[in-house]
Parts: C-alpha cells; sequence; structure tokens
C-alpha cells in the first residue's frame, strides 16, 4: 500500500493538489482504487478538467510503477460539500460558507465560518428569519477550539438571486 501512495501522491503534488484519501476496495472480483483530492489552500473547488487530467496521469502512472497486475477501476473525485470537516485547512478553505456544527457536549447549530485557523473557528450563529421570507440573522461571533467540535458539515445554501 505504501508503493500505491508514493504514487499517487507524487503524481497529485504534480497538480499542486493533496491526497486526502486513498482506498482500494474489493467487492467480488472487482476491485476500486478510490482518490480523494483537494487544494491545499484557497475557496475554489477543483474544477472537472484538473479531475479528468489527474486521472489519466495517476493512470498511467500506475500503470508504469505499481507492482499490482490485479485489475481495478480508478476513481478520482474532489472532497466536495458532503465531507465532513475535519482539518483546519477544510475549515479555511470554507470560510464564508453556512457549517453545520455539533459540539462536544451535544448542541446543534448553523454557523457562518468567518475565520479558521490551526487552533480554533470564529463563527457567527445564524438565527431563524423572525418572519418567513425574512433573512436570517446572524449572532454574535463565536470562537471555538477544534477540540470543542464533534462533528462539522458544510451546508448546502439555495438562495432567490437579489
Amino acid at each position: 500500500m505504501q508503493q500505491l501512495e508514493n504514487i499517487i501522491n507524487t503524481v497529485v503534488s504534480e497538480f499542486r493538489l493533496i491526497t486526502e484519501e486513498v482506498a482500494l476496495r474489493q467487492h467480488g472480483n472487482a476491485r476500486t482504487l478510490s482518490v480523494v483530492v483537494d487544494k491545499e489552500t484557497g475557496t475554489d473547488q477543483v474544477d472537472l478538467d484538473t479531475i479528468a487530467e489527474l486521472t489519466h496521469a495517476l493512470s498511467a502512472a500506475l500503470d508504469a510503477q505499481w507492482d499490482d497486475q490485479n485489475p481495478y477501476e480508478l476513481e478520482v473525485s474532489s472532497r466536495g460539500v458532503s465531507r465532513p470537516l475535519t482539518e483546519p485547512r477544510h475549515y479555511r478553505r470554507n470560510i464564508g460558507r453556512l457549517v453545520a456544527i455539533t459540539t462536544v457536549d451535544g448542541q446543534k447549530k448553523q454557523y457562518r465560518l468567518i475565520s479558521a485557523d490551526e487552533q480554533t473557528v470564529m463563527v457567527a450563529e445564524q438565527l431563524p428569519p423572525p418572519k418567513k421570507g425574512m433573512k436570517a440573522k446572524t449572532g454574535p461571533e463565536t470562537t471555538l477550539a477544534y477540540d470543542q467540535i464533534a462533528k462539522a458539515k458544510v451546508q448546502v445554501e439555495f438562495s432567490a438571486a437579489e
């Protein structure tokens, strides 16, 4: 597995991306090699053209360098919005977005992510709108240490153009 990860990490870094996850799964007689990538910084997502180019480059590198001769299907994807935030850089990459956070004491709230560093995040609680059709209100800014957060996930927002 170390050889596989080394090959993947080398190719992924050539695209100025980082490897989030590598998983080789057996499904009956078939195998799937899943590679999840992300950008180290910024808020831009990995675009589909980059995923396609990376998939082609990874396939070529694996065919040439990986000692395993058993067939497999290669799946390359980006983190996507559905994956939980688990690292400080995940929070930094989602500044400005709405995040559902469950704290270790069980409180579940929606927050707007304001900033993030290596130890903490600054958030503003999203309060429900006073009346239907009105905009949600924002509560005071709060700082949370990562060890206070049990679970965090970006929320997809749908809003009408103004």
